[in-house]
């Protein structure tokens, strides 16, 4: 089975295109010393792979090849079993923040203030944060502990 790289090449030479720079040995220096450590390296993959879940399905829902589509389609595959295993291994070294434990309602609330998602105005009473404010205050401070992550791991200049 070819590789994406491979089959990205492909598309280019069916197409008459000009392969760009960045798809063979000559774009890379296998001889230059890291620039960082394992701990950063697989927190930047994570990081790599979320931002290529949305660019595959974005890209796939407007693409009318065939041939393009299944790139996309296997890449988006491919960053899901990457994005998995970061996961999990930076779970199991301890570095990534696991998110809280909310309990579960009793009954089904109705939102029935029109204000409900006004949190720009500093003027409406305050509420209780929902899962989905929750979750992107936890994002935040996972990038923002990726962007620390130089600092705390002492990662090579």
């Amino acid at each position: 089975m070819l590789s994406v790289k491979h089959k990205i090449v492909n598309v280019f030479n069916n197409e008459k295109a000009v392969i760009p720079i960045g798809f063979d040995e000559r774009d890379i220096i296998r001889e230059s010393p890291p620039l960082f450590d394992d701990i950063f390296n697989i927190m930047f993959l994570r990081q790599m792979m979320k931002l290529n879940f949305g660019h595959s399905a974005i890209f796939s829902a407007i693409s009318y090849m065939k041939d393009v589509h299944d790139i996309l389609k296997l890449n988006y595959n491919i960053a899901d079993k990457f994005y998995v295993m970061t996961t999990n291994y930076l779970l199991g070294k301890g570095v990534l923040a696991k998110p809280p434990y909310l309990a579960m309602p009793k009954q089904v609330e109705i939102i029935e203030d029109k204000n409900y998602m006004s949190r720009a105005n500093f003027l409406s009473d305050k509420r209780s944060l929902n899962t989905i404010d929750l979750h992107a205050k936890l994002a935040i401070m996972a990038t923002d502990a990726f962007g620390f992550a130089k600092k705390r791991w002492k990662i090579n200049d």
